[in-house]
C-alpha cells in the first residue's frame, strides 16, 4: 500500500515549527570535554571526553551520568557512534585506536589501527562494519568486528577526510575538510568518487544525507550551508546566521540543523522553505562538534564542547499511542510497529496477543472524528461493550489474518508533518466478537 495512493488530503496537514529550546545537562567529572555524541539503541546519550579520556553515558529520563575510563590513558577519545547491536564505537585519535564499549557493563576492548590510520576521526557504523576516516592520514578505513581486520584506503593528499554520513543507496560520503570536495565511499571496493564544489575557497567538515539522496554540508570557511545532488551535480548554498557552521544533522522535524561555532545559535534549515530558524543555547561558549539525531524519540543530542555539557533538543517523537485496547481472550491486543515514518522508507505495523482469526488495520486522518462523528466511538453498537475505535476509518489498508503490514511511505518531502492514525479491529476471537487495539499516530518525516 502506498500513501499517496490513496491519502492525498495528508498534504494539507502541513507542520508548524513548534518553540524550541536546548535543555543543557552539566557532566560532574572536573574539565570535561565533550567532543562527540551518539545515542544508544536504549536512548542513553553517548559521548567522548576528550580531555579525561573517558566514556559517557548520560541517561536520557534521570539525566544521571556514569563514565568509563578508556584503557590506554590519554588515547583523546574523538568520535563516537553505535553499531545496531548496541555496541559503542569510538576512536582513541591520540593513540591509533578503535574502541568498543559493552553498554550495559563499560567494558571496554581496544583494537590498535593500522600505521596509515593511526589518528582516527570519525567512526560511523554501517552494515555490520565499523568505517572511520583519518583526518591527518589522508586515509579512511573499514574495521570488520568479526575478524578485527582494518581495511584502509587513501583519499587525496591533504584533503583531510572529515565528517562521514551513509546515504540511502547503501553508499557513504565524506567531507574532505582540506579541499573544497566532497566524496562519496563505493562500501563493496572501497573507492572514492569525487565531487568538486563550485567555489574554490570552499571547506566542507559535517555532512549529512537526506533520505532523498541530497548531500548537506557545513562550510566551515565560509559561513555557508551546502547542498549537493549528486544525480546533477547541482550544488546550492545558504549563508548561515553566524559565521563557521560546523556540527550537522537532520531532524524529526524535516529540517536541517548545524551549528554557527561564532555564535551560541543553533540553526534549522527547512529545505521546502528554504528558511532558516535560530535556537539560542543557554551557556555561551561551546562548540557544537557533532549532534546525532535520536530518531524513534524524536531528540537531538548536542556534545556543547568548551562548557562541559550536553545538550537535548526535543523535535517531537515522530510514533505515539492513542487511546487504550479492549481484551481478546487473551487479554489486551497491541498494535506493534518497527521502522520509522519517513518519506522514501517503509515502515512495518502488526499486531500482538491476539486469537482472533481476522484483523482489519484502519488508517485515518484524524483522532478526533469520522464521518462527524465524534472519536473515540463506542462499539457498543457492534455488540463490543468497552471497546472503542481512536481512529477514523478513513481507509482499510489490510483485511485477513492479523500479520506484519509494510507501509511504504512516498518519497515526497511535501508529506513531511502529516499526521496518520492506525488501529487494527479483530474478529472472531472466541467469546469475543470484536477487540481493537490501542491506535498509533505516526507523523511523517519529510527529509
Amino acid at each position: 500500500m502506498r500513501i499517496s495512493c490513496s491519502v492525498s488530503f495528508l498534504l494539507a496537514l502541513s507542520s508548524v515549527p513548534a518553540q524550541l529550546s536546548v535543555r543543557e545537562v552539566l557532566i560532574p567529572r572536573a574539565n570535561a570535554f565533550p567532543h562527540d555524541p551518539a545515542v544508544g539503541t536504549d536512548g542513553a546519550a553517548w559521548y567522548t571526553d576528550q580531555t579525561n579520556s573517558f566514556i559517557g553515558r548520560m541517561d536520557p529520563l534521570t539525566e544521571q551520568i556514569v563514565d568509563y575510563a578508556t584503557p590506554t590513558p590519554g588515547s583523546g577519545p574523538h568520535g563516537i557512534t553505535v553499531s545496531a547491536d548496541g555496541f559503542v564505537w569510538y576512536t582513541g585519535q591520540d593513540v591509533g585506536r578503535l574502541g568498543r564499549v559493552h553498554p550495559q557493563t563499560g567494558v571496554i576492548t581496544e583494537y590498535v589501527m593500522p600505521a596509515n590510520a593511526n589518528r582516527p576521526h570519525t567512526p560511523i557504523a554501517h552494515r555490520g562494519a565499523i568505517w572511520f576516516t583519518a583526518q591527518t592520514n589522508a586515509t579512511y578505513g573499514r574495521f570488520d568486528p568479526s575478524t578485527t581486520q582494518t581495511q584502509v584506503w587513501n583519499a587525496p593528499a591533504g584533503s583531510r577526510p572529515y565528517g562521514i554520513a551513509p546515504s540511502p543507496d547503501g553508499s557513504l560520503w565524506i567531507a574532505l575538510f582540506g579541499t573544497n570536495r566532497l566524496g562519496r565511499v563505493d562500501t563493496t571496493t572501497g573507492a572514492l568518487t569525487l565531487f568538486t564544489l563550485p567555489n574554490t575557497g570552499a571547506r566542507p567538515r559535517r555532512i549529512v544525507v537526506s533520505n532523498d539522496g541530497l548531500v548537506y554540508y557545513t562550510d566551515f570557511a565560509r559561513g555557508y550551508l551546502g547542498r549537493l545532488d549528486p544525480a546533477t551535480s547541482q550544488v546550492r548554498e545558504w549563508q548561515t546566521p553566524a559565521g563557521q557552521p560546523y556540527g550537522i544533522w537532520t531532524g524529526s522535524d524535516g529540517r536541517v540543523w548545524c551549528h554557527a561555532s561564532a555564535s551560541n545559535l543553533m540553526v534549522a534549515f527547512d529545505p521546502r522553505t528554504e528558511q532558516m530558524q535560530t535556537v539560542t543555547i543557554p551557556t555561551a561558549g561551546c562548540v557544537v562538534r557533532h549532534m546525532v539525531w535520536d530518531a524513534p524519540r524524536g531528540r537531538l543530542w548536542l556534545a556543547l564542547s568548551g562548557t562541559r555539557r550536553i545538550g537535548k533538543i526535543e523535535l517531537g517523537a515522530p510514533l505515539a499511542g492513542v487511546g487504550a485496547a479492549c481484551a481478546g481472550s487473551l487479554g489486551l491486543p497491541r498494535l506493534t510497529a518497527s521502522g520509522l515514518p519517513r518519506v522514501g522508507d517503509t515502515f512495518t505495523l502488526g499486531v500482538a496477543n491476539t486469537a482472533a482469526p481476522l484483523g482489519v488495520l484502519f488508517l485515518g486522518a484524524s483522532a478526533t472524528t469520522w464521518n462527524a462523528l465524534p472519536l473515540p466511538l463506542h462499539l457498543v453498537i457492534l455488540n463490543a461493550p468497552g471497546c472503542f475505535m481512536h481512529s477514523a476509518w478513513d481507509i482499510a489498508v489490510f483485511s485477513g489474518a492479523p500479520a506484519s503490514v509494510p507501509i511504504a511511505v512516498p518519497l515526497n518531502l511535501g508529506l513531511h508533518g502529516a499526521a496518520l492514525y492506525w488501529q487494527w479491529a479483530l474478529a472472531g476471537d472466541v467469546g469475543f466478537p470484536l477487540a481493537t487495539t490501542d491506535a498509533l499516530r505516526t507523523t511523517l518525516i519529510g527529509i
